[in-house]
C-alpha cells in the first residue's frame, strides 16, 4: 500500500512526461484517480491514535488493497473507450441537463417560495425555474432546492447549543467548527441515498466519495439555531452532547444534560463497516481532550466540581508523562496537563 500511494501520488506531480507514458502504453488512468481516495479513506477510518493493533490495520489495508486490484481488473486493463463527439452544438439543451450544470444553477438561482398550486401541480414550479434561469432544461433545479429545508428553533435552545460548542471550544476550536457543521451532498441525495463527505488530504476541501470526489455537491450548513430537515429526516445539534443527531421527538433532543447519543460520527454514512467474521467490536472509547480514540488505560483524578474521583481516558497525543500528571490536583489542572504536553511535542516536531 505504501509503494502504491508513493506511485499514485509521485509519478503525476514529480514524473509527469513517464506518468503519460505509462498510461498511454498500459491505460492505467483508473488506477491514478481511484487510489488516493481510497488511501485517505483508510487513515480516516482506521487510523485514530497511531498505536492500533497490527492485526486491525492489516485487515483493513488488506480490504483496500482488493478494492483498489478490482479497480485496476475492471477499468485499466479494459481498452479505451471511444470518447463521444460533443453533442452541445447541435442540442444545446444535453449540457444544461446534466447534474453538474442543474447544480451549478440551482446553487445560484434564488429561492421560489412554494404555495399550494405548486403542490397540486409540481410541473408549475419546474417551469417557473426554467424561466427564472432562462433555461427550460434547468428546471430540474428545483428538485434540488426542495431536499433540504430549515427552520429556526427558539432563543434558549440555541443557547443550550452554544454552551455545548463552547465547552469544547476550550479544549478544542477546530473540533468545535466540525461538530456545528453538517455536510450534504446534493447529488447523492437527489439520487436517493446518502452521500459519503470526506477531508480531501491534498485539496483539504470536503468531497464525496460517492460523486468521484466533487467538491461542488457538498452543502456544509451551520447547525446552530435551526432544524434541518434532508429527505424527509429531520437533523438537529443535540445540547447534550453537541454531535448532529437525528429528531425523534422524545422530549430529551433538545434539553442537556444525561446523553443516550454515541458521542462521534453520528451520521450513519461515516460509520466504519464491521469487519466480516470478527467478534462484536468493544465500545468506542473517546478521548476526553479531543474525543479521537483512546487508549484502554484510564487515569484517575479528582473532579472538584461533582466531588468524586472520575476515570479520564486520554489518547497517545494526548497522554503525558507520570509525573506531570502526579502534580494534578483536580481535573481542571489534570486537562491543562493533557493540553500543555501536545502543545509542547507539536513545538517539538516543528522544530524538528
Amino acid at each position: 500500500m505504501a509503494l502504491a500511494e508513493y506511485a499514485c501520488h509521485v509519478l503525476p506531480a514529480f514524473l509527469p512526461a513517464e506518468c503519460a507514458a505509462l498510461c498511454a502504453a498500459h491505460s492505467v488512468d483508473a488506477f491514478f484517480s481511484a487510489g488516493p481516495p481510497l488511501f485517505d479513506v483508510f487513515r480516516q477510518d482506521h487510523v485514530d491514535s497511531g498505536s492500533e493493533p497490527w492485526s486491525a490495520l492489516s485487515a483493513a489495508a488488506q480490504d483496500a488493497h482488493e478494492r483498489l486490484t478490482r479497480v485496476y481488473r475492471s477499468k485499466c486493463r479494459l481498452p479505451p473507450q471511444p470518447r463521444r463527439a460533443a453533442q452541445s452544438s447541435h442540442h444545446p439543451h444535453l449540457l444544461a441537463q446534466s447534474p453538474g450544470a442543474v447544480l451549478l444553477a440551482a446553487l445560484d438561482a434564488p429561492l421560489i417560495t412554494r404555495y399550494p398550486c405548486h403542490r397540486d401541480n409540481e410541473d408549475l414550479l419546474r417551469e417557473e425555474y426554467g424561466a427564472l434561469l432562462g433555461d427550460p432544461a434547468l428546471g430540474d433545479a428545483a428538485s434540488l432546492h426542495a431536499l433540504v429545508r430549515t427552520a429556526p428553533l427558539p432563543g434558549n435552545i440555541r443557547r443550550l447549543q452554544e454552551n455545548a460548542l463552547d465547552a469544547i471550544s476550550q479544549r478544542c476550536q477546530r473540533q468545535a467548527r466540525v461538530r456545528r457543521t453538517k455536510h450534504v451532498c446534493l447529488l447523492c441525495e437527489r439520487r436517493g441515498h446518502r452521500g459519503k463527505p470526506r477531508l480531501c488530504s491534498k485539496t483539504f476541501r470536503v468531497v464525496c466519495q460517492a460523486c468521484e470526489d466533487d467538491a461542488a455537491s457538498i452543502a456544509a450548513i451551520d447547525m446552530v439555531g435551526r432544524i434541518v430537515t434532508v429527505q424527509g429526516r429531520q437533523l438537529v445539534l443535540a445540547p447534550c452532547c453537541a454531535t448532529v443527531q437525528e429528531y425523534a421527538g422524545n422530549g430529551r433532543d433538545l434539553l442537556p444534560g444525561p446523553c443516550s447519543h454515541v458521542v462521534g460520527k453520528a451520521d450513519p454514512s461515516h460509520q466504519q463497516p464491521a469487519h466480516h467474521g470478527s467478534a462484536a467490536r468493544k465500545p468506542r472509547v473517546a478521548c476526553a481532550i479531543c474525543e479521537s480514540q483512546a487508549l484502554p488505560r484510564g487515569h484517575e483524578t479528582l473532579d472538584h466540581v461533582a466531588a468524586r474521583m472520575a476515570t479520564v481516558h486520554l489518547c497517545h497525543r494526548h497522554t503525558p508523562p507520570e509525573e506531570w500528571l502526579r502534580r494534578c490536583a483536580n481535573l481542571r489542572q489534570f486537562e491543562r496537563a493533557c493540553v500543555e504536553w501536545d502543545a509542547k511535542v507539536r513545538a517539538a516536531h516543528r522544530r524538528g
